[in-house]
This record gives structure tokens, sequence and C-alpha cells, in this order.
């Protein structure tokens, strides 16, 4: 188990964001917002960025402007929007710790957009992986991660796919299925070997060599 906590802590590591210059665009968007001539499409954009930015810094201010959204969206009929807004809602959740509400926000998300947006629907069928992973219900997870897998191949969306596959390595290994999780280790290795991207081939290579250490391959 310790070494599959170190192969999770090494999976957020790759997905962790430059915070800093995230702050510039928020301030910056934070500003246009306010301005009252605004047409209501790029209001709404805005808002859409602003949570968005917000909830992967686990910022309350998210709930402010994702209800924000959520008003001006049901005034122009637009349940996308509105999903988009509940699911930044249930990332804030998720980084907060607060695994129940953030899944309650991804099932309404998903029932209000009812498909008609294949990245929210990936998007949201991974966050819910990674809440059941938080929550301990591995089985669940597992099963999100293979279909938001799924999802993401079929929009061809790849720095969400090796996340994927990152956490479905570690999710089998967790469950003693190793060489299934050297399988899924082994494509986010090829990957990065195809873009030339020297520290994550070298985070891939110690996933592999901490998973080989837990087989005692």
């Amino acid at each position: 188990m310790r070494i599959a906590k170190l192969l999770l802590l090494l999976c957020l590591f790759c997905e962790s964001g430059n915070l800093l210059s995230q702050k510039v665009n928020t301030d910056s968007l934070e500003k246009l917002v306010q301005k009252n001539n605004l047409q209501d499409s790029i209001r709404l954009r805005l808002l859409t960025e602003l949570s968005s930015a917000f909830s992967k810094s686990g910022s309350a201010k998210t709930l402010l402007f994702a209800n924000k959204l959520i008003t001006l969206a049901t005034k122009q009929n637009n349940t996308v929007a509105i999903g988009n807004a509940l699911y930044n809602m249930a990332v804030y959740y998720e980084k907060v710790s607060i695994y129940d509400s953030s899944l309650y926000f991804l099932r309404n998300a998903r029932r209000i957009t009812n498909g008609a947006d294949q990245k929210l629907e990936a998007n949201i069928e991974e966050t819910m992986g990674l809440n059941y992973f938080r929550k301990s219900s591995t089985d669940s997870s597992l099963a999100c991660f293979e279909n938001a897998l799924k999802m993401q191949t079929a929009i061809h969306d790849s720095t969400h796919i090796l996340i994927i596959l990152n956490n479905l390595g570690i999710l089998n290994s967790i469950k003693g299925n190793n060489l299934k999780g050297q399988e899924y280790f082994l494509q986010c290795l090829k990957i990065h070997e195809n873009r030339k991207d020297s520290s994550a081939i070298a985070r891939s290579n110690i996933n592999l060599g901490l998973l080989m250490l837990k087989a005692k391959f």
C-alpha cells in the first residue's frame, strides 16, 4: 500500500498546474467580467473560464462565479453552460475533500447536459473516478476511469488520456493486478517517449520501477 501511495503522489504531481500564471489570468478576467457593457455571450464565456480556473486551485470563488454562470445560462436556456458550472463546483468540492458533494454536482451536471457535450461528459466521468478513489471505493473508481479512457480517447484528448492511464496503473496495482498495471504504465511511457518529454519519461520509469518492486517482478 505504501508503494501505491507513492505512485498516487507522482500522478498528482503530473496534474499540478502553474498557479502563479493562473492567478494573473483570473485577476484580469475578474476585472473584465465586471464591465456593464459586455454581451451576454462574452460574459457567459468569462464566467465559465473564471469558475473553471478557481475550481482547479480549490478557491471558494468558484462557487461565486459558478452561481453567476448558472443564473445567466438559465436565462438563455443554455444547458451545457449550466453543466459546466455544476462541473466546476464539483471540481472545487473534490479539491477541498468534500467528495459526496462533488459527486452530487457531477451527477447533476451529467443529468442536465444529457450527453450534449462529449468533452464535458468525459471530464465528469474522470472526476467521478477521482472522487471514488478518494473515498476508497476502488471498484467504482476503476469503472469510471475505464469509461473515461474510452471517452477521452474518442475525442483525442492526449493530456487526459495520460492522466487516466496513470490512474488505471495505480488502481490495478492497488488491486494486485500488477501485469495490467504495468501495461497501463507502459502505454504512458510510450506516449511520453514519442513526445520526447524527458521529465515525464523519468516519472513513468519511476512508476514502473515502484510497481515492479511491489510485485517483485
